[in-house]
């Protein structure tokens, strides 16, 4: 596998499946990346949980 992605970054001619098997890696990663864009968001958005520790203190009860 390491060898097709040597020979796709150097230009090299692959065979059809070749190209197909790195097409279909490559829609896959941007799926999971797309995917997992909402989960990122949705963290970022909401802060730290109730009882997520930062520093190795928790903050006091109010």
């Amino acid at each position: 596998m390491m060898r097709l992605f040597a020979r796709a970054s150097n230009h090299a001619a692959l065979a059809p499946s070749e190209r197909t098997l790195l097409k279909l890696i490559e829609g896959l990663a941007c799926a999971a990346l797309v995917a997992a864009l909402p989960i990122i968001s949705d963290a970022l958005g909401h802060g730290a949980s109730t009882g997520a520790m930062w520093g190795g203190r928790r903050s006091p009860p109010e």
